[in-house]
């Protein structure tokens, strides 16, 4: 997405923007359907109708079941994720979901367009996983072949999906912070907040 929006304003401005640092946070560039997880998602991807029909009867289930169902398929959430995502059980939200999972497939299908981060060079870095299905540690060889200088964060601790966790979100949330402000001229760099709620919540125990 923020590619896309750099390129925009590279197309409707004389200038290039002045951007200081593009931070990537488990970047999904292309689709490799080698890896399990992608092909079972890129198979139920080809039916977002059935797959919303599917979240409106589970969405019918009582809540207890409902709640097991999405920790057991979510691998450990958050008591406000587990709320939210059991809320997400209907037609409608499945259905949209699984349409754009299916337009994203299709759009990362072919070779990735390395121009823009080429031309980015050094001022684009990376936060990723090594052994994360969208953006694996091959995914990030081949990144770095094309682009040599971007700099990648492997955060082995962290998840594609750190949002359903209060601990992961906080503690990616200073990480992203603490990489931006390397791009950033001195004069400009702030000191990182470090409030009790932010800091009580990235040192409770991992979940």
């Amino acid at each position: 997405m923020a590619l896309k929006v750099i390129t925009q304003l590279q197309a409707v401005t004389s200038a290039s923007p002045d951007i200081a640092k593009v931070l990537a946070i488990f970047p999904f560039l292309q689709a490799d359907l080698s890896t399990g997880q992608q092909r079972m998602m890129h198979a139920l991807t080809k039916a977002p109708r059935f797959m919303g029909v599917i979240g409106a009867v589970l969405g019918l289930l009582p809540s207890k079941c409902k709640r097991w169902l999405v920790n057991w398929w979510g691998g450990g959430l958050d008591d406000y994720a587990e709320k939210a995502t059991v809320g997400l059980l209907n037609y409608n939200t499945i259905m949209n979901g699984f349409f754009l999972g299916q337009t994203e497939f299709r759009d990362l299908a072919g070779p990735v367009d390395w121009r823009e981060l080429q031309e980015l060079g050094d001022k684009v870095a990376v936060i990723c996983n090594p052994h994360d299905t969208w953006f694996s540690q091959r995914s990030w060889e081949e990144m770095w072949l094309a682009v040599p200088n971007v700099k990648a964060y492997m955060e082995e601790t962290q998840r594609h999906d750190f949002c359903v966790s209060a601990k992961l979100s906080a503690s990616l949330a200073i990480k992203s912070a603490e990489i931006l402000q390397e791009g950033l001229p001195q004069a400009m760099q702030v000191m990182i907040p470090q409030t009790p709620c932010v800091a009580r919540i990235a040192g409770q125990g991992s979940r």
